[in-house]
C-alpha cells in the first residue's frame, strides 16, 4: 500500500509546474518533526555537495558583474516632455 501511495503522490507533483513544486514542498516541509527536518538537510545537503549546476548558478548570483546592473545607487531618471495646450 505504502508503495502506490508513494507512486501516485509521485506522478501528482512531477505534473505540477516548479513554482508549484516548490510551494507543495514547503507545505510538506513545515509539518516535518525537527530530527525528520534535520536528517533531509543533512542528505540535501550531501547530495547537491557536487552539483555544477547549482555551483554555477550560486556563481552568477553572487557575481556583481551580473547583479550591479539590477541595481541603481540612485532611481532611473525619467523624462517626459508633454505638449503645450492652450485652450483660447
Amino acid at each position: 500500500m505504502y508503495r502506490e501511495h508513494l507512486a501516485a503522490v509521485s506522478t501528482w507533483f512531477e505534473q505540477l509546474k516548479e513554482c508549484e513544486q516548490i510551494v507543495a514542498m514547503y507545505a510538506l516541509l513545515k509539518r516535518l518533526a525537527p530530527a525528520q527536518a534535520r536528517f533531509l538537510t543533512l542528505a540535501m545537503d550531501q547530495s547537491l555537495e557536487n552539483c555544477v549546476e547549482l555551483q554555477l548558478s550560486e556563481q552568477q548570483a553572487n557575481n556583481p558583474g551580473i547583479i550591479s546592473p539590477m541595481t541603481y545607487d540612485h532611481p532611473p531618471v525619467i523624462s517626459v516632455k508633454l505638449p503645450l495646450v492652450i485652450d483660447i
